[in-house]
């Protein structure tokens, strides 16, 4: 089920993601089967409306301008049922910055958030995909598996204690019997958690060309601040968000330009800066182009590669590009 989100400046609609969408302005925006609009008020009103077999069905997910969200459900000859209402702005601030959230599938089944700017800049810092706010004090699975088409992995990271009830080997002998000599496993592991103030649990599955992760922190504290020092205290935590700053800063060299080898051996000093663990390979054999990045992912411990890239151009109008490796090393 596909989300759409759309980013709001200044209490004007700005950019997407781009789902779906047919019509984008300021004040007005179609997409993933929802109709949103900007009022005269600064409030925001966002409908989703399909005609299903018993009649029409309509989701409503009202802002108002001093942040009161309210989101509910039309079905015919039903009354109005109410999903979920409250405030999704601090006290005393006004709706301006921030990101909505619009999901796609049956209409019955929809869902709508506002995110505003401080709280997205928050999940940004620890990489999460949501926060669920309930008490992290309970079971958790946490299952690896490799298999024929892709693998499965998942973690718990929390303030509290884990202790083990149970584990399963899932599917392990099947697979190994349908897919002999091959690294076929299935692991769950069923943990009770205690004592914590927040947990995170990250999933990451990928098959073929599909690749989903979710990083999703559980907690019913509500203070920013006092949860982002709490979270920084952990060295889970804080190991992973140097990370992700380290991805930030080699993303951002990324593309860069080189005319010499001197302008080469800046770049290189730059990379090893932000990761000590990339070392030169050699910076002999030097031509014009521009800096590659491979795998500034911010959880990989994998070996990373550093290249320039030439584009040679030839009389008959057709191209070669040739790579040179000028770094390479681990971020672990």
């Amino acid at each position: 089920m596909a989300t759409l989100n759309v980013t709001l400046e200044n209490g004007f609609f700005s950019t997407s993601n781009g789902i779906y969408v047919t019509e984008f302005t300021p004040t007005h925006v179609v997409g993933n089967g929802w109709d949103c609009t900007v009022r005269m008020d600064g409030s925001i009103l966002c409908e989703a409306v399909r005609t299903y077999a018993d009649g029409v069905h309509s989701m409503r997910y009202e802002i108002t301008k001093n942040g009161f969200a309210k989101l509910t459900l039309k079905v015919r000859n039903e009354p109005v049922r109410t999903i979920r209402k409250g405030f999704v702005l601090p006290r005393g601030a006004k709706l301006a910055d921030g990101t909505i959230g619009l999901s796609g599938g049956c209409v019955d089944d929809r869902y709508a958030f506002f995110r505003d700017a401080a709280f997205n800049k928050f999940l940004a810092k620890f990489g999460l995909t949501a926060v669920r706010h309930e008490d992290p004090n309970q079971s958790f699975v946490v299952r690896k598996a490799r298999y024929g088409g892709g693998e499965c992995n998942s973690d718990l990271i929390t303030d509290g204690a884990k202790e083990e009830v149970s584990f399963d080997s899932g599917r392990t002998d099947e697979w190994r019997a349908h897919n002999p000599g091959t690294c076929s496993y299935e692991w769950e592991t069923t943990y009770r958690v205690t004592g914590a103030s927040w947990l995170i649990h990250e999933v990451s599955k990928h098959e073929g060309d599909c690749h989903r992760y979710a990083r999703v922190l559980y907690t019913q504290e509500k203070d920013l601040d006092r949860l982002k020092e709490s979270l920084m205290g952990n060295p889970d935590v804080a190991l992973f968000v140097k990370k992700e700053q380290q991805a930030k800063s080699l993303k951002a060299l990324d593309g860069k330009a080189v005319r010499s080898a001197d302008e080469l051996q800046e770049v290189v000093e730059k990379i090893n800066g932000i990761c000590p663990g990339i070392k030169a390979v050699q910076t002999a054999e030097f031509f014009q182009g521009s800096i590659e990045v491979h795998g500034p992912m911010p959880r990989s411990l994998y070996e990373m590669e550093i290249f320039v890239v030439n584009t040679i151009d030839h009389e008959d109008g057709t191209y070669t590009e040739r790579k040179t490796l000028v770094a390479r090393g681990h971020r672990g």
